[in-house]
């Protein structure tokens, strides 16, 4: 499972920027397999309105912050479209910083900046696996956004919760599907699907090669190198 996620590290007003982003994570994108420019990315997917625009703008209008987000792709288009959107409704402005390209460089600046105790930046997005690294530094969401958690999937949710402290929301992700073929399964004494990499690396192992690679399990690449091999074996010299 891949995913990413957004923290907050500082600031009550804050709290109003994961909301934006809580509602963009709603499902407004669709799929797409090329990254359009801001402008053709505004018109396709239209940034949604901020919930209780009013009440924040009233509160918070004429603040700054700022926000590492993304930079893969068309993702940083993304990320300006819906500040100008937040900003627009909120009157808070959002200055938006992508963060660099490789995932460890982009957990180097962060870890920089809190060791620091920088004011840099306000919110980031961060990779799935680093909130218990950055736990410390960050503010509990549970008491604005506990309810908010709830629309999201529990095991990214429960990733997220440090030590019963809320200091990420789910942002966007993408799961690994395993497809399965239950005719060799059951041709080879298995009832019950692959549930487990160890389990997988077992079945796998105790296949034909040929129905190794129909299968789809991990592996496969060696199976057809033992396949080439094999074939080479049975050339003439």
């Amino acid at each position: 499972m891949k995913a990413r996620i957004v923290l907050l590290a500082s600031a009550a007003a804050l709290v109003a920027v994961a909301l934006s982003l809580n509602v963009a994570s709603a499902g407004r994108l669709g799929p797409s397999t090329t990254a359009a420019p801001a402008t053709s990315a505004a018109k396709a997917y239209p940034a949604p309105k901020v919930p209780g625009a009013a009440a924040l703008k009233k509160k918070y209008g004429g603040q700054s912050i700022t926000f590492i987000g993304d930079s893969v792709g068309g993702s940083h288009n993304r990320d300006l479209a819906l500040a100008k959107q937040f900003t627009k409704d909120t009157g808070i402005k959002v200055k938006v910083v992508p963060h660099p390209a490789a995932s460890d460089a982009s957990y180097s600046q962060l870890a920089r900046v809190f060791s620091s105790k920088s004011s840099s930046f306000d919110v980031a997005m961060i990779d799935v696996v680093w909130p218990g690294a950055f736990a410390p530094y960050l503010v509990d969401l549970k008491p604005k956004l506990g309810k908010a958690s709830k629309q999201h999937a529990q095991g990214i949710v429960q990733n997220d919760t440090i030590d019963g402290k809320l200091v990420a929301m789910p942002w966007f992700g993408d799961f690994g599907i395993l497809y399965y073929r239950t005719d060799l399964l059951k041709k080879y004494g298995y009832s019950a699907p692959p549930l487990t990499p160890g389990r997988r690396t077992e079945i796998r192992q105790s296949l034909g090669v040929l129905d190794a690679m129909v299968l789809g399990q991990p592996g496969v690449l060696e199976a057809r190198q033992r396949i080439t091999l094999r074939m080479r074996a049975a050339r003439p010299a």
